[in-house]
Formats: structure tokens, C-alpha cells, sequence
């Protein structure tokens, strides 16, 4: 995006278009991290979690963030007794700057990105911290 600055002179700035959810299911039984993400879940060829009576997703239920929704309230009443942990954000910020030293820190996350981001770091520490710590 470009705007102006305070001297009327134009500046590019970075603007998040749009997130992508993610969602770790910790199987620390199997020793395992399943990872769903909204962009890679084939919705159309997976299992429909709210289906109207003739198991059929109706016109209006179609969109990927309904579907998404559908897919995490199911597993939130399945898991009910799981623990969730939701603060990233705050971890993110704090770690976003240190991150940059780890060059060949594997993410995991494959998204088409305009420029790369530290982002899918963050979250890949965040799981793994999260995932030892419950072993």
C-alpha cells in the first residue's frame, strides 16, 4: 500500500491483507503435532461437520470460514477437556526480533507469501514449546 507521509511525499507500507487460521492438535500419545490450516484442508472432500438433514452442506454454509468454524467447534465439544492455549500474539511479539538469528529454524507452515515472514517461526516455536512441556 501507498500513502503519504508527513511531508506529502509518498511511502510504501506493508499491510496485512488477510490470516490464515491454524489450529495444532498436540497427540503427545503418539509423540505427534497434527496441524490444520483453513488455506490446505480439502473442505470439499473431508468430513462435513454440520450438514443439514439430508447430510448435504446447504448454500449458505459453503464459505471457508464457516467450514473452518464448523470443523473447530466440532473439535472443541470432541476435546472439551483438552487444555487450549491461545496467547501467541503476546509470545510472537516477544520473539519475533530474536527469531531473525535462527536462519534454519523449519516452520512447517507452507503459504503462498509475497515476502517471507517470521510469523510462521513464532508459531512453529510456540506449538513445540507448547508440546514438550505436556510430555
Amino acid at each position: 500500500m501507498v500513502d503519504l507521509d508527513v511531508r506529502n511525499r509518498l511511502k510504501h507500507r506493508q499491510e496485512t491483507q488477510d490470516y490464515a487460521q491454524i489450529l495444532d492438535l498436540h497427540l503427545p500419545q503418539r509423540n505427534c503435532i497434527l496441524r490444520f490450516c483453513d488455506r490446505d484442508y480439502q473442505f470439499h472432500t473431508g468430513v462435513v461437520f454440520d450438514a443439514s438433514q439430508d447430510g448435504q452442506l446447504s448454500n449458505t454454509q459453503s464459505t471457508i470460514r464457516i467450514r473452518w468454524n464448523q470443523l473447530t467447534d466440532f473439535l472443541a465439544t470432541r476435546l472439551a477437556k483438552t487444555p487450549v492455549w491461545s496467547d501467541f500474539t503476546p509470545f510472537a511479539e516477544t520473539t519475533l526480533e530474536q527469531l531473525v538469528l535462527i536462519k534454519d529454524f523449519p516452520s512447517h507452515i507452507d503459504l503462498f507469501r509475497k515476502a517471507p515472514t517470521q510469523w510462521d517461526k513464532a508459531f512453529q516455536l510456540y506449538s513445540g514449546l507448547i508440546f514438550e512441556r505436556s510430555l
